[in-house]
């Protein structure tokens, strides 16, 4: 789980950074074909991209090199040919575009606290020692520990698409649903005796936990099996 994760955080990153390149090449193009400046319009919708998908070292770096880029045009392109320059509202125009990158490094500095906020509690469950599950409401597995995977007999790899309800037995999958369902949409902190008769590695009932974690934007839950299923 670790190795998976950790690869898709490199290449999301990669991906932000090549997708950062392409609008910096973009704006230069932009501010090429037209007489306008509008260099600084663009850098600052392109800060808010940055704030909502990349880390505050990275989001700082690209700030800097969009302010650069924004100052140079607005300095020493000429709008319309034959008219000065107004220094003034050049400066004035850079300075915004510079208290709006400040802006995007804090509020990438926030977003990305939760984030560590979030691995950080991820982390600590892939460690108990015991199976544990969260879902989203709609049964799909949003994370698994290692002790659950190996419980449940699949591939890491398959945690991502795995629905909560394919580990089931189909003669039961009605009831548990039904009951996992109603936990969602209560406001009970956790329910107990909850059965699942897994399938695979044979099929047999557990007795699991219900716990309910609320979110900002959502609400998650997490199941929690017997921490005797883990012991030889």
């Amino acid at each position: 789980m670790k190795n998976i994760q950790s690869g898709q955080e490199g290449k999301k990153e990669l991906i932000n950074h090549i997708l950062a390149l392409f609008l910096l090449g973009l704006m230069i193009v932009i501010e090429l074909a037209t007489t306008a400046t509008v260099s600084p319009l663009i850098s600052m919708l392109c800060f808010g991209f940055f704030a909502y998908r990349m880390r505050p070292m990275s989001v700082a770096v690209w700030v800097v090199v969009f302010s650069l880029t924004s100052l140079y045009f607005l300095l020493f392109a000429v709008p319309v040919p034959g008219m000065p320059i107004d220094r003034t509202t050049a400066l004035i125009r850079f300075w915004t575009v510079i208290v709006g990158g400040i802006g995007a490094v804090i509020l990438s500095f926030d977003r990305n606290k939760g984030i560590d906020g979030y691995l950080q509690t991820i982390r600590i469950l892939e460690e108990l020692p015991t199976p544990v599950i969260i879902s989203d409401p709609d049964g799909g597995v949003v994370f698994m520990n290692n002790d659950a995977i190996k419980l449940l007999d699949i591939a890491a790899e398959e945690v991502k698409e795995a629905s909560y309800f394919s580990f089931i037995v189909a003669a039961e999958k009605g009831k548990t649903v039904q009951r996992y369902f109603d936990f969602v949409s209560s406001n009970q902190a956790a329910l107990h005796d909850f059965a699942i008769q897994i399938i695979k590695p044979k099929p047999m009932e557990i007795q699991t936990t219900l716990f309910a974690i609320q979110g900002n934007h959502a609400r998650w839950v997490a199941t929690v099996f017997p921490t005797t299923l883990t012991k030889d």
